[in-house]
């Protein structure tokens, strides 16, 4: 029999731990963004938490703002009582305007030994009042105190970052507030109205993303001192008493003006009245041919009389009485239709055309009255110009003529070709047939080659005028020597450009002798030419002479010394010597920005026929006319020429 089954059980000890994981409490507070430097920071409470601890880390100055306890409290009964999840910074320790990070920490025991985990930190940014900088521009050194603007842009200076502003603009002349205007996204704002003359004050303030105001910045005072603007007739007028006039302003009570008398270079106040009520002033007496410069400022006056406001003095107006045109043309054109223009004269009736050319200039080519301040011209030959315009009046009064400084006009019909061929360096021998290349020119349908000897460069050994490309060989093999060789542009309408400057190149001998045959090949370079006597003009580009449209072979480049013919990229001495006489317009006139009453007061200037009828007057003063003196020169010029052509 075997024994039952046992009942007895093994006895074993199990003991038993409680682990708490403790969870850190999180910042709700203040918002991202905020005005407040004494912000109360709230949290979140932690199950079992008795206490906390607060960090405030300044991002902006890198340190720790604060580090507060906040430990639990025991009652009468000696319970213990939680710290509050909340707390506000006290008045004397306000935040500075910067960025921070707030973190915090809870404990479970009233001796705050068993802390949590830290929570993740909090960011906010405190800011401040806008800072009113003042109108954008303005008179002095910024921040602006005055501005001309009538309608002046008002700037400040944010804080944070996505805010929107409100502007308060109070007029302190009448107490009225102007311009209430919110939800600004730029940190400037435009008054939308023209703003009279007078005081004026600003304030700011800014808003965050969550409507959050700030306070109002500082009020910051400015004026408004708009000058008024002077109504232009005309920079010359043959009326010797003429009215000032300018535009009316609010709040203006009188008028101020200023002229100046600047003959002689010497500016002199001859007005200065503050008496004036309307916006007008007529000169009382007749003023002598002269330059002259006026002002005009307004103000603004008290019941008892006293100017509290003035505006700032008007942009200068200047006018000449008895004065001459300003003449305005294309000194340098293809066009040969060129359109002139030139400024009015107050109280012209007609102007007097002149147009000559550069080489002739005692022969106008057109001489003419126009009615209108411009004038377009028929087609004109290829060559340089010179012209002027004088205004007269009804009673036959003549101004001046224009300055010669302003003449000059040039027509070409297409740019000028610079060589840059044969190739350097390469021996050229007898009977080579040398390569010629220029740059090209946009206006060019074909190209004329002009080879010649240098001894004899009005002879041409080699010339072609059907050339399309921008290189050219000759056909056959030149003999030994020295030559030179141009090159001109030739329009679809077959006008001639001018000729480029010439390239020297030489043809060695095959019968040198060796030892010299190295030195040779060293020394063939192309070289332009130097202007003097062995200079060559580009001839045919004159309006002095009638050239044909196609290429003959009596037009050639000539010698300098032989030659009867202006050219503008090469000029004759003589010719230069006449420009250098007529520079500072002392020929044309005694009279130009500084120095010019001399001419205003005298006659008016001779007719072309009576002066170039007499060789006597070559001593013509300026002050005679312009073409007195002009003419006075011109037979001395041509005789001179003459001979060197003899």
């Amino acid at each position: 029999m075997t024994d039952p089954p046992s009942t007895q059980t093994d006895a074993r000890a199990v003991s038993s731990r409680i682990i708490t994981i403790s969870t850190p409490p999180e910042v709700l507070t203040p918002n991202v963004a905020i005005y407040d430097t004494t912000p109360t920071i709230t949290w979140t409470n932690v199950v079992g938490a008795v206490g906390h601890e607060l960090e405030l880390f300044n991002v902006t100055t890198n340190s720790v703002q604060l580090t507060i306890s906040l430990p639990p409290t025991e009652d009468s009964n000696k319970n213990i009582i939680p710290a509050p999840t909340t707390f506000t910074v006290p008045d004397g320790s306000n935040l500075p305007v910067g960025e921070y990070q707030a973190r915090v920490r809870s404990f479970r025991d009233k001796e705050m030994t068993v802390a949590s985990d830290w929570s993740t930190v909090h960011v906010f940014l405190v800011g401040t009042a806008p800072v009113p900088l003042g109108p954008s521009h303005g008179i002095g050194a910024t921040p602006f105190t005055k501005t001309i603007d009538a309608r002046p842009t008002f700037t400040w200076r944010g804080s944070l970052d996505g805010e929107s502003y409100e502007v308060w603009w109070k007029d302190l002349e009448t107490g009225e507030r102007l311009f209430p205007t919110t939800g600004i996204q730029t940190s400037s704002f435009q008054a939308p109205s023209d703003l009279p003359i007078g005081k004026y004050r600003v304030w700011v303030r800014a808003r965050t993303g969550v409507s959050e105001p700030s306070a109002w910045s500082k009020p910051f005072d400015f004026q408004v001192v708009t000058p008024p603007t002077i109504t232009p007739f005309g920079p010359s007028t043959f009326n010797t008493q003429p009215t000032i006039s300018w535009n009316t302003q609010q709040r203006v009570d009188g008028w101020e003006i200023w002229v100046n008398d600047v003959r002689n270079n010497s500016p002199i106040r001859i007005i200065l009245d503050n008496s004036l009520i309307t916006n007008s002033y007529k000169f009382p007496e007749a003023l002598a041919n002269g330059r002259y410069r006026v002002w005009v400022r307004g103000f603004a006056k008290t019941d008892a009389g006293e100017i509290v406001t003035t505006t700032q003095w008007s942009e200068v107006f200047q006018f000449d009485v008895g004065g001459r045109p300003t003449l305005t043309l294309p000194t340098d054109t293809t066009d040969v239709t060129p359109t002139v223009s030139w400024t009015r004269v107050e109280g012209a009736s007609a102007y007097d055309l002149y147009l000559a050319p550069a080489a002739t200039i005692g022969k106008p080519i057109v001489r003419q009255d126009v009615a209108a301040t411009s004038f377009t011209f028929s087609q004109l030959p290829v060559g340089d110009y010179r012209v002027w315009v004088r205004a007269r009046a009804a009673d036959g009064r003549l101004t001046p003529w224009s300055l010669y400084r302003e003449s000059f006009l040039s027509i070409t019909t297409t740019q000028q070709q610079t060589l840059v061929a044969p190739v350097v360096g390469t021996p050229t021998v007898a009977g080579s047939v040398p390569t010629f290349s220029w740059n090209a020119v946009a206006s060019a349908s074909r190209y004329e080659v002009y080879v010649a000897a240098a001894a004899t460069p009005g002879t041409p050994v080699h010339r072609i005028n059907t050339v399309t490309a921008t290189s050219y060989s000759v056909t056959a093999g030149l003999p030994a020597g020295n030559y030179r060789v141009w090159v001109r542009a030739i329009n679809a309408s077959n006008q001639i450009g001018p000729w480029s400057s010439p390239i020297n190149f030489t043809i060695a001998s095959l019968e040198l002798p060796a030892e010299s045959e190295g030195r040779i090949n060293n020394s063939v370079l192309l070289t332009s030419i130097t202007t003097g006597d062995s200079a060559w003009s580009a001839e045919a580009t004159s309006v002095s002479q009638a050239e044909s449209v196609q290429p003959t072979d009596d037009v050639q480049p000539v010698a300098v010394k032989a030659a009867s013919r202006i050219s503008k990229a090469v000029p004759l001495p003589v010719v230069q010597d006449a420009v250098d006489l007529m520079s500072g317009d002392t020929v044309m006139t005694q009279w130009d920005d500084v120095i010019w009453q001399e001419e205003s007061a005298a006659a008016a200037p001779v007719e072309v026929a009576a002066v170039e009828a007499s060789s006597e007057n070559r001593q013509a003063s300026a002050s005679t006319g312009w073409l007195a003196g002009l003419v006075a020169f011109t037979p001395s010029l041509f005789r001179r020429r003459r001979q060197r052509d003899e």
